[in-house]
């Protein structure tokens, strides 16, 4: 299991989609975001796991906001207003602790 991780806020179709099998077959470990259409966030789901990496999804309708959330990541301040879900995501993938990086 590789010890990169990324996380691709539109990542179930189009180049979203793209980009994150394309991460996950050069070993990253991929934290994905859909909206709407959950049957292609479980096809692509499908799709990274085939590369023997890990993959977290949640649906970016899930969280409110006023336009400036895409679901955890508010894009206007570059932040993650819910942190704690980060987290619960990223110890899905390292439930050990997440890798020291070099």
């Amino acid at each position: 299991m590789g010890n990169k991780s990324v996380v691709i806020t539109g990542g179930s179709r189009g180049i979203g989609r793209a980009c994150a099998v394309t991460f996950a077959k050069n070993g990253y470990n991929v934290l994905i975001g859909y909206n709407k259409n959950s049957m292609a966030a479980e096809e692509t789901l499908a799709e990274i796991k085939k590369y023997g990496v890990k993959c977290v999804w949640w649906d970016n309708n899930g969280f409110s906001g006023n336009g400036e959330n895409l679901g955890i990541f508010n894009r206007r301040e570059l932040t993650f207003p819910f942190p704690e879900l980060v987290d619960a995501m990223m110890n899905v993938i390292y439930p050990d602790g997440v890798p020291a990086t070099e």
